[in-house]
């Protein structure tokens, strides 16, 4: 089983903050009760029968993405991209704290960590990558084709770390694919 959540809840614990219906401690308690939650499951699959095998992967941080850069923007305020950057790491503290994670039945993907290597502008060409701060594609997803990329991401817009203001692009999905296929032939299960 492979699976990657929690974009979707760290997201909507955003937008309730902005709405004001939750402040800032209770949107990082609510990501991480459903980080935990999720942890739980993966728990709970690991253990049905004699041991399924999962993958999962903790969500991009949202912290470093377009969207969290224009929300900084309209709002005039920069600690939107510190609480982007909190929600996430309260959501994967939430799931990493409660999966049993002996290597045995589950494995790790850190999609959190990743896009924070990634977004190091002292190693976008190491990377390959040119642009880690804007979004290649024009349309939304799912519309997003290689007809509708920004000039800059001419080709398949892998040179941009960001598919659209809120989720990672083709090199991202394609690391996060070979550490999930890594784990999967080495780790003890």
């Amino acid at each position: 089983v492979t699976l990657m959540a929690g974009q979707n809840d760290i997201l909507a614990a955003y937008t309730a903050y902005n709405a004001g219906t939750l402040g800032r401690a209770a949107a990082k308690t609510q990501v991480a009760a459903v980080g935990k939650t999720l942890g739980a499951l993966v728990n709970t699959m690991a253990n049905q029968g004699s041991g399924a095998r999962v993958l999962y992967a903790t969500p991009p941080n949202l912290g470093y993405s377009p969207y969290a850069a224009a929300e900084a923007t309209r709002t005039g305020d920069v600690d939107r991209i510190a609480l982007l950057r909190e929600l996430t790491l309260a959501f994967t503290e939430g799931l990493r704290t409660e999966v049993i994670n002996d290597g045995r039945y589950a494995a790790l993907i850190t999609g959190d960590e990743l896009t924070i290597s990634l977004s190091d502008t002292t190693k976008l060409a190491a990377n390959g990558l040119t642009n880690i701060t804007d979004a290649a594609c024009t349309a939304a997803m799912p519309g997003c084709t290689t007809a509708t990329l920004v000039s800059g991401a001419a080709g398949s817009g892998t040179t941009y770390l960001w598919a659209d203001t809120q989720r990672p692009g083709a090199l991202f999905q394609a690391r996060v694919g070979t550490a999930a296929l890594n784990r999967a032939r080495n780790n003890p299960f």
